[in-house]
């Protein structure tokens, strides 16, 4: 990674901060983001430097673009959980910074400078009762619901912030009581290796087996754990048995999971694979090697799955809830959330229509060209960054 040039008139410094996000889409996200900015732009009075986790670093060198040595930092331990860490950030940035951009918050640091603070935690902007039902203790309710009002507290820390969708934007404005003309909304996309690799053909026919993918981490709200039901209800009801359902979470996670003992208990362990944790440079080909993708998620605020199985020809199975049908509108078939009769009735639905998969596959098509690039979302933070640092100097 090249450090950019200064620009003939004075230049700003631009803290990306991304030290707290260590799983999940984040991580891809954030390394799409970085990688867009150093491969595409030329600093134009804007210098960037950078604040990541060990795995955003991990990707990054994945992509060659290794961290530039006493430039960037990365830190061991994440801010959220490390006094340390909230320390040597702080300082970092105070050293170095005109304004703080935490691509995903809260940075769990008051920052001395301006603070353009990501927020994609719908937790926190627009949970839903069906939301903490997936909370089975009410000890783990309760602690969500004093971890989700902490974060608030440091989400209000911040002077900007930039949001995916208009639901979360709500979210701040009527929960947090953030001022609404502070607050941007950036459409989220997937990252530019989806783009590229994208196909443009018809949907393809399936394969003899086929491979159902959840790409997703193990959050209580991904609902992971309703697999191993809609695998019975698929096999023994519909009676459609040449199924495999793809997981990708990390091989420790999934052991400490309730997935592999729900579906040893149901007989339907030879229906399920986990492949693990899939880096960002792999996931078109593992698209590319399935069928049909089932998200049966009930809280997000933009999962960046349902554009990239657009990019890569996939049908979309997912939860009815106001946050899909406005990623995907017509681009889905949608079930009952939480209900594994409603999602293999859907699937089974998808299976047995080469129409419908075709019709959904053409409106993925479709709608994929509504999100922003990487690099025109790129341009619309950079506005954002650029009208922080303008009013700063104005007043």
């Amino acid at each position: 990674m090249m450090l950019p040039a200064r620009s003939r008139r004075a230049s700003k410094t631009v803290l990306l901060n991304a030290t707290t996000i260590n799983k999940g889409g984040g991580i891809q996200a954030v390394t799409s983001f970085i990688c867009t900015l150093v491969d595409h732009f030329e600093p134009k009075g804007v210098d960037w430097i950078f604040a990541v986790s060990p795995e955003v670093r991990e990707q990054l060198a994945e992509f060659k673009h290794p961290l530039r040595d006493g430039v960037d930092l990365c830190l061991a331990r994440s801010p959220a959980k490390d006094r340390r860490s909230r320390r040597e950030l702080r300082e970092f940035a105070n050293r170095h910074a005109d304004l703080v951009f935490t691509f995903f918050g809260p940075a769990y640091v008051a920052f001395r400078c301006p603070h353009l603070c990501g927020v994609a935690d719908g937790w926190v902007t627009h949970s839903s009762r069906l939301a903490y039902s997936t909370l089975p203790e009410f000890s783990e309710k309760l602690r969500m619901a004093s971890l989700s009002a902490y974060k608030a507290l440091w989400f209000r820390r911040a002077s900007h912030w930039v949001v995916e969708q208009a639901i979360a934007r709500t979210g701040l404005v009527n929960r947090l009581r953030l001022p609404a003309k502070s607050i941007s909304v950036v459409s989220n996309n997937c990252s530019q290796i989806y783009i590229d690799g994208k196909t443009s053909a018809p949907s393809r026919p399936l394969q003899s087996t086929i491979r159902i993918l959840t790409f997703a981490a193990n959050f209580p709200n991904k609902c992971l754990d309703l697999i191993p039901a809609i695998a019975d209800l698929l096999v023994r009801r519909h009676r459609i048995s040449n199924v495999q359902f793809v997981l990708t979470i990390p091989a420790p996670e999934y052991a400490r999971s309730r997935i592999p003992k729900l579906a040893k208990m149901l007989d339907v362990e030879r229906y399920i694979s986990n492949v693990g944790y899939v880096p960002l440079k792999n996931g078109p080909d593992l698209y590319r090697n399935c069928d049909i993708l089932l998200m049966p998620t009930v809280l997000e605020t933009f999962s960046a799955t349902y554009p990239e199985s657009m990019h890569m020809g996939l049908p979309i199975v997912t939860s009815d809830l106001e946050f899909a049908r406005a990623i995907c509108r017509d681009a889905a078939l949608y079930f009952k959330p939480r209900d594994a009769v409603s999602a293999a009735e859907t699937l089974a639905a998808l299976i047995g229509n080469d129409e419908i998969r075709t019709g959904l596959v053409a409106a993925g098509f479709d709608r994929a060209r509504d999100f922003p690039s990487p690099v025109e979302k790129y341009r619309q933070y950079l506005s954002i960054v650029d009208g922080i640092l303008d009013s700063k100097t104005a007043g």
